[in-house]
């Protein structure tokens, strides 16, 4: 697990140290791919529209919608449906990314089906 509390000046996670958060860190060398940006295409209600994320969301993303049994334009479709007026697509993309992988963490350490 990274430790993203390093961010937080002063502040490792209780229990750890900042010197095993840098270590943990560490370990992201050699992923420069999957941090680089990419811009795709994607078409929501028929208009389409360019998102530019790291690669790393694009994989998470389809990952989802196989999951879910849908086509990626229409898992974008639905992110943008339940996004706040006025917020930016590709945010609310990299959010519901992060919290669909948090939750499927969350289940699992509490036995829950994933």
């Amino acid at each position: 697990m990274i430790c993203v509390q390093l961010l937080t000046p002063g502040r490792p996670p209780p229990g750890r140290g900042v010197g095993e958060c840098v270590r943990e860190m560490d370990e992201l060398e050699g992923l420069e791919p999957a941090l680089g940006s990419v811009t795709r295409n994607i078409v929501i209600r028929g208009r389409r529209t360019s998102v530019r994320m790291e690669a790393a969301f694009w994989d998470g993303l389809a990952e989802i919608a196989q999951r879910e049994g849908l086509t990626l334009n229409d898992l974008c479709e639905k992110i943008d449906d339940a996004r706040l007026e006025g917020g930016n697509l590709t945010s609310a993309i990299r959010v519901f990314v992060q919290s669909y992988f948090a939750m499927l963490a969350l289940r699992s350490t509490r036995g829950g089906a994933a």
